[in-house]
């Protein structure tokens, strides 16, 4: 049925990790303005980020779903198989079915998408891009991989080599692929 509504993606600021474990928080496959970006092509109305603090990882999972769902008419959530929240993450999708469905609220459980080598989730997608594997990293991804950087003074060795090259300073929270010479597309004031 068609809905007159709004479409929201909910995620968080920070993984859980930042809080739980820091010194083992994953490298980011995809910064928070180029997510925008990405959302906004897909016509995303609204982006929720929920802040990553000890309050929200303390929340119990029925705390989470009434939280979710406190002063908004909620249609529908879609999540994926592998999703859980609360406290330890206790919540699963049947659990929020078993909650909400009495409500009127439809929740729609997707499978993770997968190829041959594997489930499409974002350790396989840093393992590709760490090991420079960039057309499966584009792949899984569907679309390229890509950050936002500052271009810094390298060693001019592009000039050598026939080539015009440019050297950025990494994003330290991006998976990176390693130490070598990419061919890119680069948009610089709004120019490819």
């Amino acid at each position: 049925a068609l809905v007159n509504g709004v479409s929201i993606i909910i995620t968080f600021e920070h993984h859980p990790l930042t809080i739980l474990h820091p010194e083992r928080v994953p490298k980011r496959v995809i910064q928070e303005e180029v997510m925008d970006t990405v959302l906004d092509d897909l016509n995303v109305d609204y982006i929720l980020r929920l802040p990553m603090n000890e309050e929200l990882l303390q929340m119990s999972a029925d705390e989470f779903l009434d939280a979710l769902c406190r002063g908004v008419d909620v249609v529908g959530i879609a999540i994926g198989t592998n999703f859980t929240f609360g406290a330890k993450g206790a919540g699963n999708p049947q659990l929020m079915r078993e909650r909400l469905s009495a409500k009127g609220i439809h929740i729609i459980v997707e499978p993770l998408l997968s190829t041959d080598e594997g489930p499409i989730c974002s350790t396989n997608i840093r393992k590709a891009i760490e090991e420079g594997h960039m057309e499966e990293a584009s792949a899984l991804l569907g679309r390229p991989y890509q950050f936002r950087g500052i271009v810094i003074q390298g060693d001019q060795r592009g000039r050598t080599l026939g080539f015009p090259t440019i050297n950025f300073l990494l994003p330290n929270e991006m998976a990176i692929p390693p130490d070598g010479v990419y061919a890119n597309r680069v948009c610089i004031d709004g120019a490819w």
